[in-house]
Parts: C-alpha cells; structure tokens; sequence
C-alpha cells in the first residue's frame, strides 16, 4: 500500500516519531515497509504512523502524481527538497524567546541559537551545557515548545465529535473567566446550593445565552428546561429578556433585539420519575436531532430522586440515577449539549473541638457519592453575610464556586443578582447585617 509520508506533524503525529523522522532526507515515493530500516521505528510504531496517516490524511486527488508526492503541510515543512524537516522551527532563533535575561546570556555563551536544538535536547543535557538550574531549563524548553505547537492541544474526543472547545458563556466577562470561557459543551455540570442562592438565575441565564451566535459565546439554538418540584419563574425569565442589552453590552443592540428569546426556551414539567426519563430519551432527543435546543436544563436534579425512594431502597435509587445520568452523558456526547443540573444540598455535621459545644454544619451536595461520579464539573453557589449596592439596586453576595473540573483549578467569585441576571462582583459597598 503506498503512503507516501502525506505528513501534518504539527497535527497528528506522535511525539515518539519527530525526532526519527525530522532529521532524516527520505524520498517522497518512500514506502512505509522500508521505514523500519530508515527511521528505527519498531513494527509496533510503524502500524501507529501508518494509522495516523491513513486515517487524517486521505488519498491525493486524481489531479496529483504519486510519484510527485502528495504532502499536506500546512505550510509548516519544505516541500519542494525531497526531505521531510519543519522549516519554521529549525529556522527560528533563540533570541526570538521570551527569556529571563540570565537565561538568554546562558544561551549566547554556549552559541546555543536554534529553538530546533533546544527542542532536540534533552533537559540533563541543556542544564549540563548551560549551567543553568533545573527551573531555568524548564523555562527555555516550555518557551521552546510554545512557539514550536501552532495550534492548541486537541484531545481525541474533539477529533471523533468534529467539536474544538466550543463553549457556552454565562454572559458575564467575571463568571466566565472563572469558568475558562462558560460550560464545557460535552458533559454534566452540576450547579449545588441552598435555596434563594441564586441556582434558577443561572439556569436562566443560560437559557438565554445559548441563543446567540458562537461569536458571542452562544450556540445558536434554544434551550429545553426541566421543572421537576417548582413552577417555571416565567416572569422572571421575561425580565431578563428585557434586561438583554443591558447584561450583554458586548453584543449589538441589534442583534439582540432580533432574537425571539421566548420562542425558543422550551418547558417540561416532569412529576415523577417515569416522566423525566420519558422527556429525556423523546421529547429531548426530538429536539435536539431538529437542532432547536443546545442546552439541557434539569432543575432539580434531586428532588424525584429524594421523593420517590425511601432510605433503605439505595439500590435501586443509585440504579435509576445512574439510568438517568447515562442518558444524559448520551445526548450531551452525541449532540455536543451542554447539561446543567441544579441540585439541592444536604447538611452534613461534624464534631467541635468542645465535646459539650454545638456540631458545626456545613451542606454537601444531594445524592451521595453515585451521582458525584457522573458529574464532569460540579461548581456550588452560597450566600454571603452581605448586601451588594449598586445605584438604586441592592443585592445579597453570593459566591460561586469551582469545586471539581478536570479543566478547572479550585477557585471561587463573589457574585449578585441584579435587574440583568447573575453578574460577577470584585469591588462593591457592603452593608453587613
């Protein structure tokens, strides 16, 4: 089978393979069974390039010679010499570098001067020729291979759903640098906390904010909202509408006026288990394969679950969690949804220093450590003992909390509930009660 070495490595090629196959002069017509002599590459290594290869880079077009060569490289490797090398990195210099200036004097000293030779070195052996610390190394090779990668990370999920980071805003420029740019599209984030902390706004908020285009942070596509205790906050949700231009002053005023908010924010009220699952794996899916929502907002998730089982029926309570749960990871995954879950809070007691002194009490998110595990993001909303001002409106300090996210670190930001929705807040006047 002839494979040519139609090449990307800046894309797809592993790391095992740059350094055997950079510095090598291999004609464009060399076949893949003779690569184990050239390049040292084990049977094992092979099969994986040749996977590699085959898989992200297609046949050339009928109009392309094989004995040519068919090269798809981005303009990242020199194609007219029959070698396969990166132009870009083995011509840049050093002194290109944001470097602490002792370290550029190491460099200079040494006539160390091509990101190529730094890349190639091994950090012993730069700390040995340098004699810089082992911190001054780890600074030059992660400058190195910063200018050296000329796009993000992409992980193997995003290749396989054609999805690169998309995510949703909140709508607030504070929250989402919080969040890294808003919800992750793939995956359950969970939103935990008392009652009148502010859950619902963010619920709504986002409901609204999945409506706008991608260049504004949206999805362009509605939202289907699942009440399972409380009535729908309909007029709360047409205050917010009304409050767009105001909360979202980064997009033009006319832009927001021509959407149709409400039209496009669908209700279900499920009152019992049975329904919830049947909106789910139906009316859900009926909506999402019609591209009319791109959010899914179960608000909340415990209460059936808490309703519905007694204490000593834990088994099959975590069996139909993890049935609903599934679910859920199936539609986020397959239409690349978001899925909020708000959840109540249990308090959980622990013992004082004093034995004859009150237990202290802290909450912990509903339905145990089963439902924990199928959670991607948990983030946990409190109220504060204080009252935000802001011109003629006043509002309780809430924060809202990072508590686990495999692309978050544990953080936190005090936030209000104003007019617009849910904005984050980092310097107020606070009236203590």
């Amino acid at each position: 089978m002839f494979m040519g070495f139609s090449l990307a490595f800046n894309t797809i090629i592993p790391d095992m393979f740059h350094q055997k196959l950079t510095h090598l002069h291999l004609p464009v017509d060399h076949q893949l069974p003779d690569a184990q002599t050239s390049t040292g590459l084990s049977p094992y290594q092979q099969q994986v390039f040749a996977d590699c290869v085959e898989r992200y880079h297609p046949a050339p077009p009928d109009d392309v010679s094989r004995s040519a060569g068919y090269f798809r490289c981005s303009g990242a490797f020199d194609v007219n010499k029959h070698t396969v090398r990166r132009t870009e990195v083995s011509g840049m210099n050093c002194d290109q570098l944001l470097l602490h200036p002792r370290v550029s004097a190491a460099l200079r000293r040494v006539q160390l001067k091509s990101v190529k030779d730094v890349v190639c070195a091994s950090a012993p052996d730069l700390q040995r020729l340098t004699g810089l610390s082992n911190s001054d190394v780890q600074q030059l090779i992660t400058a190195a291979a910063a200018v050296c990668r000329r796009h993000p990370p992409i992980t193997a999920q995003q290749l396989q759903h054609g999805v690169s980071g998309a995510q949703l805003r909140l709508g607030c420029p504070v929250l989402d640098c919080l969040l890294r740019g808003g919800l992750p599209v793939g995956g359950i984030t969970e939103l935990a906390g008392e009652s009148g902390t502010g859950k619902t706004q963010v619920g709504l908020q986002l409901s609204l904010s999945v409506q706008y285009p991608a260049e504004h942070g949206g999805l362009g596509a509605g939202a289907l909202y699942v009440c399972t205790e409380d009535s729908f906050p309909i007029k709360r949700l047409h205050q917010l509408i009304g409050e767009q231009v105001c909360l979202r002053s980064d997009v033009p005023a006319d832009l927001v006026s021509s959407l149709r908010f409400s039209d496009h924010v669908y209700i279900e009220h499920t009152a019992d288990l049975d329904s919830l699952l049947v909106c789910l794996t139906r009316r859900a899916r009926l909506l999402l394969t019609r591209g009319l929502v791109r959010l899914i907002v179960v608000d909340s998730v415990a209460a059936l679950f808490r309703t519905e089982f007694q204490a000593d029926d834990w088994l099959e309570r975590n069996r139909q969690l993890l049935t609903f749960s599934s679910m859920l990871h199936h539609l986020s995954q397959e239409f690349s949804t978001p899925v909020l879950c708000i959840n109540q809070v249990t308090d959980v007691f622990s013992q004082s220093h004093n034995s004859m002194g009150p237990s202290l009490s802290t909450v912990s998110p509903a339905l145990g450590l089963a439902w924990a595990n199928q959670v991607m993001v948990r983030l946990m909303m409190s109220r504060l003992q204080g009252t935000v001002v802001r011109g003629d409106q006043s509002s309780a300090l809430r924060r809202l909390e990072v508590v686990f996210a495999p692309h978050l670190a544990r953080d936190g930001q005090n936030a209000a509930v104003w007019r617009e929705g849910l904005r984050g807040v980092e310097s107020w006047t606070s009236n203590r009660k």
